[in-house]
């Protein structure tokens, strides 16, 4: 998701659609192994993964990140991303959301805190 590049338009065969990111036609884009994962001597790409972590109700998982500037990274910007499934709604469900997952980032450091929620909270 965080690597994903946009496209600039989708083949119909006979013509092409303009396209642009987060649309119905590309989604998040064309995946791009080299902007999405640290591939030594390819780019200087740093993750943290956490996997298979079980979150139960009104509880709060903390994961921490410190971008390491010694290594030549370069960026300022950190990308987040927040994934899960929900099993499938019962037929005729009105409030089918089961997971009501929010993701938020703190930036602290240099005397200053700053929250930011990545998808608009």
């Amino acid at each position: 998701l965080n690597g994903g590049q946009p496209l600039t338009g989708i083949d119909n065969v006979s013509s092409t659609k303009p396209s642009s990111p987060y649309d119905s036609a590309q989604g998040f884009g064309r995946v791009s192994l080299i902007d999405s994962l640290p591939l030594s001597g390819a780019n200087l790409l740093q993750a943290k993964i956490v996997d298979r972590t079980e979150i139960a109700n009104d509880e709060t998982h903390t994961v921490t990140v410190q971008i390491d500037k010694q290594n030549g990274c370069d960026i300022s910007d950190l990308s987040a991303t927040l994934v899960w499934t929900d099993p499938p709604a019962a037929s005729g469900c009105q409030a089918c959301l089961l997971n009501d997952l929010d993701l938020y980032i703190d930036r602290v450091g240099g005397g200053n805190a700053d929250r930011h929620y990545p998808n608009g909270h």
